[in-house]
């Protein structure tokens, strides 16, 4: 996630890749789904559409068959799948505030809190949309936290 954050995603996808070569043992599957869905992610930050138009396909046959292809899931497929066919720069902005909508409606929902990678994409949307880098957002996010700290510690 720190990978993420900081917008190296070539890093990111290594870690990824690691989670994806673990022997599977059954637990914490939500985990290695979500490493799954930001492999593809990744891969499409990356640049490398040919690789991510199989992962997509391959992510897909793998959600559907093991009944794993919840809202958060089709939402961030949908969202790959767009951008890959996106040209301009308003296109992906609309994808991405089309995708923000969406992460807000799964947001609402009791289980959202526990959908891993839920709030990193929500984040990274909000980037997309005001044109910021991953880490802008952050820094801005974190910059408002201290000020509003300081503005309650006034009272």
């Amino acid at each position: 996630v720190f990978y993420f954050a900081v917008g190296d995603f070539s890093n990111a996808n290594q870690w990824v890749i690691r989670i994806l070569q673990l022997p599977e043992g059954g637990e914490r599957q939500d985990i290695r789904d979500f490493a799954r869905l930001f492999q593809a992610f990744f891969q499409y930050q990356l640049g490398n559409f040919d690789v991510n138009e199989y992962l997509v396909r391959s992510t897909y046959r793998y959600m559907t068959r093991t009944k794993r292809y919840h809202p958060f899931e089709r939402c961030m497929m949908k969202m790959i799948q767009q951008s890959l066919q996106a040209v301009t720069e308003a296109d992906h902005k609309r994808i991405a505030l089309e995708f923000q909508q969406n992460l807000d409606e799964i947001r609402v929902q009791d289980t959202a809190k526990a959908i891993p990678g839920l709030d990193e994409m929500y984040f990274w949307t909000m980037a997309k949309a005001r044109g910021m880098t991953l880490r802008e957002m952050f820094e801005d996010n974190r910059q408002n936290n201290v000020k509003n700290a300081e503005g309650q510690g006034e009272d």
